[in-house]
C-alpha cells in the first residue's frame, strides 16, 4: 500500500504538476517535449550510482544516441542553403 502511494503522489503526481508547470511557462514546448527525451538516460545514471547496479554498455551507446539527436533538433537551423519558393 505504501509503494502504490509512493508512486501515485511523488513519482506520477508531482511530476505530472511540475512538466505541466514547465509547459505553461515557456515559449518553446518543443524544447520542453523534447527533455522527456533525457529521461531514461537519468534513470539509467541513478541506477548505476545510486543502486550500484551494471549498467550494460548498449544502453549507454543507444542513450548516448538519443541525446545526440535531442541536441542536433535543438540546433538552430542555417538558412544558407535552403530555396525560397516564391
Amino acid at each position: 500500500m505504501k509503494f502504490g502511494l509512493w508512486v501515485g503522489v511523488i513519482e506520477m503526481g508531482i511530476a505530472f504538476l511540475l512538466w505541466s508547470m514547465a509547459l505553461r511557462r515557456t515559449a518553446h514546448l518543443a524544447r520542453i517535449g523534447q527533455l522527456i527525451f533525457l529521461a531514461p538516460f537519468l534513470s539509467l545514471l541513478l541506477i548505476e550510482r545510486v543502486l550500484g547496479e551494471t549498467v550494460p554498455a548498449s544502453s549507454w551507446v543507444g542513450l548516448t544516441v538519443i541525446v545526440v539527436g535531442v541536441a542536433l533538433t535543438g540546433r538552430p537551423q542555417s538558412t544558407a542553403g535552403s530555396k525560397k519558393i516564391a
